[in-house]
């Protein structure tokens, strides 16, 4: 086949000579190396002629649409409005409802406040909440585990790295609270090139 352009689908247009059709397919795969043998002809490539219609500019004209005298056999139809009794929700009273169209940035901000509220900011705001000494204590029985810390002596010419402890409140999809999650994370970005490191390294698979 022989590739002709691209289709408005996206795919690509072929054209097969021998069967003197056009293919549109998306999987292909192309052979550079070999042309195809355009004398290689079929009996019904020589009795087909390409004709050539010559297109005539005409003026633009506009049409006028009247209804007028159309006959309406459809009757008129009369809305009438139900008489059953409607019962408001009490699904909802004990919340304030907001439409989706009133809901802007401002609203995804206080949304946010509200979680804020949950997390504490400060290890002695932590520590405060059984929920959240919890937390901490799950948090260092992981990291005991895993030994992914280990303690020493601070040495005179380096400069110690700060550790922190993040706090996140876990949400299921209906709004509840899943779970209190602590994290003891180091503050790598108090790092300063050239004074506490030198050599950047980078994870690259090793194939």
């Amino acid at each position: 086949m022989i590739l002709l352009g691209y289709h408005a689908t996206g795919a690509y247009e072929l054209y097969a000579p021998k069967d003197n059709k056009i293919v549109i397919s998306r999987d292909i795969k192309f052979d550079e190396s070999n042309g195809w043998d355009w004398t290689q002809g079929t009996s019904s490539m020589s009795n087909t002629r390409l004709v050539l219609q010559e297109t005539v500019d005409q003026p633009p004209y506009e049409l006028e649409e009247n209804h007028d005298d159309l006959p309406n056999d459809e009757p008129n139809q009369v809305l009438r409005r139900s008489t059953r009794d409607r019962v408001p929700s009490t699904r909802l009273n004990n919340f304030d409802v907001f439409p989706y169209q009133a809901i802007t940035e401002d609203g995804e901000l206080i949304n946010e406040a509200m979680i804020s509220e949950l997390e504490p900011v400060t290890i002695d705001q932590a520590l405060s909440d059984s929920n959240w000494m919890a937390a901490i204590k799950k948090e260092l029985k992981s990291i005991e585990k895993n030994n992914t810390l280990e303690l020493m002596h601070k040495a005179v010419s380096k400069n110690p790295i700060y550790v922190k402890w993040v706090f996140k409140v876990k949400m299921k999809p209906n709004g509840e609270i899943a779970k209190n999650k602590a994290s003891l994370v180091a503050k790598g970005f108090l790092q300063k090139p050239g004074l506490d490191f030198n050599e950047v390294f980078a994870p690259v698979a090793r194939l």
